[in-house]
């Protein structure tokens, strides 16, 4: 999944708080590269599994599950 974080910011109505969250989570906290993130459905799960890698140092970043409601 990419996402244009340039779109994201030309929102005016994101604080300098919301556009601080958003930068720091989608920087590698090593290297500080765009990380690559990819979302995979377990539907049977009831899950969204969120990777997050950085394709720079190669260090996954994150790894969640979010449970579907």
């Amino acid at each position: 999944m990419s996402i244009d974080y340039g779109t994201v910011f030309e929102n005016n109505s994101l604080s300098g708080k919301q556009r601080a969250f958003i930068e720091v989570q989608n920087r590698c906290p090593l290297c500080n590269h765009q990380l690559e993130i990819k979302v995979v459905s377990h539907v049977d799960a009831v899950t969204l599994r969120e990777e997050a890698l950085c394709p720079s140092c190669e260090v996954p970043a994150r790894v969640r599950d979010h449970k579907l409601q």
